[in-house]
């Protein structure tokens, strides 16, 4: 009886908790299917061949400088909605570190959700599961990069030296952001 009683006031909890979210219910009845959502109408990124499903396609990373002349290399993937992502891929790239930063609602939240270290492969991937409206990828070096300790040069003067790398341009081929939706909305 015991057992009988704490089953159902489980699944009592539960179709609660769901009936709060009917999307999180529906997803959870409804045939599944994953999608690039990359791929889909109203996503942007900063460079718009790493999404448009041509792997002939070369997207280079932006580079900017910040106000301390540091020089940034990033992506920015925008989706029209907010959207749970459960993968990311990177085909075709000579991204070696970096660092994958979320946006968790309109508001401008940004999460970490994942960092990739010691890459030498052309294609990596891993697997998050975060809800998001937007991706960030801090490109921190890439495979041709040249760190070489012979070129160093003066600061200024005052007789310090630093390793000043050069700093290859990051590249994707394609850029591939999977989540699940409901077949029946193909």
């Amino acid at each position: 009886m015991q057992r009988y009683i704490f089953s159902l006031g489980l699944i009592f909890t539960v179709v609660l908790a769901l009936g709060c979210q009917p999307k999180t219910f529906q997803m959870l009845i409804e045939p599944q299917e994953w999608v690039n959502i990359a791929l889909e109408k109203g996503v942007t990124c900063s460079a718009p061949e790493m999404i448009d499903g041509d792997m002939e396609t070369l997207g280079y990373v932006e580079i900017t400088q910040n106000r301390a002349r540091e020089t940034r290399r990033r992506i920015d993937v925008k989706l029209p909605e907010r959207r749970t992502i459960h993968r990311v891929v990177f085909r075709d790239t000579n991204i070696a570190y970096a660092r994958i930063d979320a946006r968790l609602g309109s508001e401008g939240r940004w999460q970490f959700i994942h960092d990739i270290k010691h890459n030498t492969e052309p294609t990596t991937e891993f697997k998050v599961g975060v809800a998001a409206d937007a991706l960030r990828i801090f490109v921190l070096s890439t495979t041709d990069d040249v760190h070489n300790k012979r070129d160093l040069f003066s600061d200024k003067g005052k007789g310090t030296r630093q390793n000043k790398p050069k700093l290859a341009r990051p590249y994707i081929h394609e850029l591939e952001v999977y989540g699940l939706i409901p077949k029946s909305s193909k």
